[in-house]
């Protein structure tokens, strides 16, 4: 059994694919973004000339459509190949795939969050509990998501393998020469989760610029219009606008209350940024110590927050360089070995 378990790790991926197929499978398509936007560059890492990666859209609106859950089920079905990896949001493929062949990542499980009751009952049984026992391999982006996983489905946490998201290498080091007397503080999300309210009484007086990347509900709106802050936005921005946007601010202010794993944390430290982020997970872990950090839930604790990043520039370089140090974990580079140590196990 060594002898062959040596064998086996010291074949290159390409050895143990041949000609391979990988499918990714993911919700229909322009349902989840930022999900595509990671795994297609994530193919092209994997692809090779022995390896194939094949991006496979669900065809039917899923949603908590029962019907469609089971159409899309027996179109992934008729579509599987030797390894099949559902990149997230249509979960609930695994009960139709292949168990030795489907790995399943699994971003947060947020879903869960607005239902109650039967229906909550439902998804939590079709989009959790179920597919993680009918996967091969499970995997999620953060530490906090396995918690909350293991918990929820009461599965082993021996299952579960962390792999977090991963910031794309299009985002490049631009230093700014000088921190302007007032400052550009750029928020990403206008979800509930993302704080807006919070934040606009958090910044009120202060001697900042804000700029807001999201759709702005009318109430935000109104918040904003009466706060007297100097304030901007703008939405369905391509990449390049998103990098350009970053690169435009002065630091970058994230005191969200939950998330999966937190993009715009790797983002600003890849841009070079200061960033102001919660004091909860994943946050905290994802960020390091290259980010100041606050409770989401007070709004003095993000005031002070954004008070000394405003007045101590000794902080704001030590949290460019120690960002700078930490994005590195979060490169493509290292988080495609560790997914293609997953499907060669696989």
């Amino acid at each position: 059994m060594l002898e062959a378990n040596s064998l086996w790790n010291s074949f290159s991926i390409s050895d143990v694919f041949g000609m391979s197929v990988i499918n990714f499978y993911f919700r229909e398509k322009g349902k989840a973004f930022s999900i595509e936007k990671i795994f297609e560059e994530l193919a092209e890492s994997v692809e090779s000339s022995s390896i194939t990666v094949r991006r496979l859209y669900c065809p039917f609106p899923g949603g908590r459509n029962l019907l469609n859950v089971i159409r899309n089920g027996l179109w992934a079905r008729r579509n599987a190949t030797e390894l099949n990896h559902i990149t997230g949001d249509a979960h609930y493929l695994a009960l139709f795939l292949p168990e030795n062949s489907c790995v399943l990542t699994i971003h947060d499980c947020d879903m869960l969050a607005p239902l109650s009751g039967f229906k909550r009952w439902l998804v939590w049984l079709i989009w959790l509990y179920l597919p993680v026992r009918a996967a091969e391999t499970i995997i999620v982006i953060s530490e906090r998501t396995k918690e909350e996983l293991c918990r929820i489905t009461k599965i082993s946490g021996s299952r579960v393998q962390v792999i977090p998201d991963f910031v794309s290498d299009s985002f490049e080091f631009v230093p700014k020469p000088a921190f302007p007397e007032e400052p550009r503080v750029l928020v990403l999300g206008t979800k509930l989760n993302k704080n807006i309210s919070r934040i606009v009484e958090a910044l009120s007086g202060l001697s900042v610029e804000l700029r807001i990347i999201g759709k702005l509900s009318t109430e935000q709106e109104q918040l904003l219009v009466e706060s007297n802050l100097k304030w901007s936005n703008a939405y369905q921005l391509s990449d390049n606008d998103i990098r350009l946007e970053y690169e435009l601010c002065d630091f970058v202010l994230f005191p969200s209350l939950t998330e999966g794993f937190g993009m715009p944390i790797v983002e600003a430290q890849a841009t070079g940024r200061p960033i102001i982020t919660s004091n909860v997970s994943p946050m905290k872990e994802v960020a390091g110590s290259g980010a100041l950090l606050v409770d989401p839930e007070s709004v003095t604790s993000i005031r002070a927050g954004v008070s000394k990043l405003l007045v101590d520039s000794s902080i704001r370089t030590r949290l460019i360089e120690q960002g700078r140090i930490n994005v590195e974990q979060f490169r493509l580079g290292h988080v495609s070995e560790q997914y293609q140590h997953v499907y060669k196990r696989v």
